[in-house]
């Protein structure tokens, strides 16, 4: 039950961070992926990486964190919850565009698949982890 309220509550702060995100303006969330942008070109070189690259990466990747939180909560339950996984992740991604229209951003659906598919990607990388602990078990 504890590890439940944990991973709750860690869902709820992440969703936090990603709502609060699409709810900057357009200038304030450019400039921040700038800085990221600025940052990975010291590491891998200038010209390599573009602003384009670096935003859509954002948003895969902080779907990924929240597909591997959902799918550590919901394996806490003794039923198998898949589908209500799979769900939240979509309506997150579903909410997290819309919520881009009130920032005036605009939506896109392509942005949708992305960001579900980044939170798939967290998923199965739970699943498979858990697999591969079940075999090393036997």
């Amino acid at each position: 039950m504890k590890k439940r309220i944990f991973l709750a509550i860690l869902i709820v702060l992440t969703l936090t961070f990603i709502f609060s995100n699409s709810l900057e303006s357009s200038e304030a969330s450019s400039l921040r992926s700038l800085s990221v942008l600025r940052f990975l070109e010291r590491i891998f070189g200038e010209g390599r990486i573009t602003h384009h690259f670096v935003r859509k990466l954002a948003h895969f990747c902080e779907f990924g964190l929240l597909g591997l939180e959902f799918s550590l909560f919901f394996r806490t339950f003794e039923k198998d919850k898949t589908l209500c996984c799979l769900f939240c992740g979509l309506l997150s991604a579903l909410c997290d565009e819309t919520l881009q229209l009130f920032s005036n951003r605009g939506s896109q659906v392509q942005d949708v698949w992305l960001d579900y598919g980044g939170y798939c990607c967290g998923v199965l990388f739970i699943m498979a982890l858990f697999i591969v602990l079940k075999k090393k078990k036997v």
